[in-house]
């Protein structure tokens, strides 16, 4: 029952992750919180992707023979994951990119970004 291998020790982590995902995702879910307080739970979710992923590599490394077929197995997950990893990269890019185009539009129609409070600050020293 005591994992001994880096396999299932990366194994073990990973399944526990998953469960506190689960519990997590319940708890979220429940809330009905628009700025939940589980905010670590995507940081997990990728934690937990990751170490799925490292819990295969290890496996494959670890039992199958060194063949140029079970390595290339073991360089096709590596492929995947880091293709997953670009992908997250650039929607998060894209999020931070729209998210600030949101705000200077925003800027924009009040006026160019709080300049309005001053300029009041201002009229009401002269009155």
């Amino acid at each position: 029952l005591i994992p001994h291998t880096t396999h299932s020790l990366v194994g073990v982590a990973t399944i526990c992750m998953v469960v506190v995902q689960y519990v997590i995702g319940v708890a979220k879910i429940k809330s009905n919180q628009q700025h939940s307080r589980h905010k670590f739970h995507g940081v997990a979710g990728k934690l937990t992707y990751d170490l799925a992923m490292l819990a295969i590599v290890t496996g494959c490394l670890e039992f199958l023979p060194w063949t140029p077929y079970n390595l290339g197995v073991v360089f096709s997950f590596w492929l995947l994951w880091l293709s997953i990893q670009l992908q997250h990269r650039l929607s998060q890019r894209k999020e931070q990119s729209e998210s600030g185009k949101e705000r200077s539009g925003s800027d924009i129609g009040r006026g160019g970004g709080g300049s309005d409070q001053s300029d009041d600050n201002d009229n009401s020293r002269d009155r």
